[in-house]
């Protein structure tokens, strides 16, 4: 079985650094975008990819989620109408 990837927004930060590590202790794939305003780059878990870039950044949200379902070629319809129609508001 795949393992699932998730995106931890924040995931440099405290809380959300926690979240990161109890997500790959779950044997989750886990991409974490932080801007490092507040948060830090070695709160980050090794075992996590970091994108630093901020939420706000459309087309940087945008690649990140494209190359997320790229990664996980789930064929599945739904999950590319839904970055299809993201794709056509930015």
């Amino acid at each position: 079985m795949k393992k699932q990837t998730i995106l931890v927004t924040g995931g440099a930060g405290f809380v959300g650094s926690v979240c990161v590590e109890l997500l790959v202790a779950q044997g989750y794939q886990v991409i974490v975008l932080d801007n490092l305003q507040t948060g830090n780059r070695r709160a980050v878990h090794p075992k996590a990819r970091l994108v630093r870039g901020s939420i706000g950044n459309a087309r940087l949200l945008q690649r990140v989620l494209l190359a997320m379902l790229a990664h996980a070629n789930t064929g599945h319809p739904g999950a590319r109408e839904l970055v299809t129609a993201f794709s056509s508001t930015t």
